[in-house]
């Protein structure tokens, strides 16, 4: 079986067949061609008979000039082929590279999840054994204070791997980035000049306010350090359409229509082995401790998360230009969730069934709920729940399960003891907005809600 050709050398092999062809099936015209120019230039019979000695010759040197300029044509073709195909291959490593990042990236997050679950959880239970006066109730809240730090980069992290929850709304991007101003001019200090270009009937976007933000803020931020000895920041944003020519950064974008936003700035630029990584989480060009290299890796989590795409174009000493194109929105508004009840519930007496494979996790979780009164039964699986919900002479009134378990899911546990007993509530638990088990929750009949670890 023939091996399959690499991308791009089919048209250049493709292009030599041509060539030949051309050649084999214009020769003989081409010498008919030449003979005539032959005798059309000699005037003189006499004189043209005499060149009838050296009329090879003459052949070679007009099909020689000839097979020159169409090689070399030729040869630019291929160059140009081989290029792109150099071109793409590059994205496409770029591309799994990002993906195996992001998915790394998302794992260490989740892990990270749980061990801060469980510190803050124990914290919060010391702290609230503690009398008001107790002067190592300081240091819970500081052990607290840190603890929502840490969770700020998780949730970072996430960003990144696209797989932060997020409230996405329908939003004029024009007017979002008007009532940013003030923090965006805060965020460069007073010696970069922020310019604002926003164009007129802005098509709407789905996106998450507070991701916008962040967007904008770090994007601010990263043109800030960019010019330390003061500059400008131009923020502007234009309709796409369809019809129109796509920029040369956007020449792969799915086909719609899309809102460019652009941030320019004049300051010191980037090489290119800058910008193969500049999205890489951790990668920075900063001094240890002034950053954690998290900033435009987070920018591009959100915006590929909101169905868009991000590009960059620098070069040292010429600034640096970001570009974000969203896609148009034109469906319906998703309806916002409820807002959380200011205070906890005060606790009750029912027996509730608590499984999580994490052993940390279920023991912090079981103390906090038996500290408000409630029967808990512990499952550190699947199969250990469902035992323990069979046992007779047993009810249970609340399902509380991680939505990932080892070989099975929560949402699967959920429909399993539904059976058993009907009109079960449950409450799912995960790390991830984006769990596959997760999508399957509204198929179930009973009443579901939905909790974030380390919040």
């Amino acid at each position: 079986m023939p091996e399959p050709l690499e991308p791009g050398r089919g048209a250049a092999d493709l292009l030599a067949w041509k060539i030949t062809g051309l050649y084999a099936v214009f020769g003989g015209l081409w010498i008919l061609l030449t003979d005539l120019l032959l005798w059309s230039l000699a005037k003189d019979q006499h004189w043209a008979q005499t060149m009838q000695t050296y009329k090879g010759w003459f052949y070679v040197a007009v099909t020689a000039v000839f097979l020159y300029f169409l090689l070399k044509s030729s040869l630019a073709r291929i160059k140009r082929l081989e290029e792109s195909r150099r071109g793409a291959e590059l994205k496409f490593l770029q591309a799994q590279k990002m993906e195996l990042v992001g998915r790394l990236a998302g794992g260490v997050a989740h892990d990270f999840n749980n061990v801060l679950t469980a510190i803050m959880g124990l914290s919060q239970m010391t702290m609230r054994s503690m009398d008001a006066s107790d002067p190592r109730r300081a240091d819970m809240e500081d052990i607290l204070k840190f603890s929502g730090r840490a969770a700020a980069i998780t949730n970072q992290l996430l960003a990144f791997s696209r797989k932060q929850y997020l409230q996405p709304r329908r939003l004029d991007l024009g007017e979002h980035i008007k009532g940013a101003e003030k923090m965006l001019r805060r965020a460069t200090g007073e010696t970069v000049a922020v310019e604002f270009s926003l164009a007129g009937g802005l098509w709407q976007v789905l996106a998450d306010p507070c991701q916008v933000d962040q967007v904008l803020l770090n994007l601010a931020v990263n043109a800030r350090d960019a010019l330390p000895q003061g500059g400008k920041l131009l923020i502007s944003a234009a309709n796409l359409a369809p019809e129109e020519a796509r920029p040369a950064d956007a020449a792969d974008l799915p086909p719609g229509a899309y809102v460019a936003l652009t941030a320019r700035d004049n300051g010191c630029g980037m090489d290119q082995a800058t910008l193969e990584r500049i999205f890489e989480p951790f990668f920075t060009t900063k001094e240890p401790g002034k950053g954690t290299g998290l900033g435009l890796s987070v920018v591009h989590g959100i915006v590929e998360q909101a169905g868009g795409r991000i590009t960059v174009e620098s070069r040292p000493g010429e600034g640096a230009v970001f570009r974000i194109y969203l896609p148009k929105y034109s469906g319906r508004e998703p309806i916002p969730e409820s807002a959380p009840a200011p205070e906890p519930p005060a606790g009750g007496r029912e027996t509730l069934l608590l499984v999580d494979d994490q052993p940390e996790i279920l023991k912090v979780m079981a103390r906090i709920l038996e500290g408000q009164g409630y029967a808990v039964l512990r499952a550190g699986s699947y199969e250990e729940a469902l035992s323990l919900a069979a046992a007779p002479g047993r009810r249970v009134e609340l399902l509380v399960t991680d939505t990932l378990l080892k070989g099975k899911n929560g949402p699967d546990l959920a429909e399993r003891l539904a059976g058993l007993y009907p009109g079960l509530k449950a409450l799912f638990v995960s790390g991830h907005s984006e769990d596959p088990a997760v999508s399957r929750l509204e198929s179930l009949e009973s009443k579901l809600k939905y909790l974030r670890k380390a919040e």
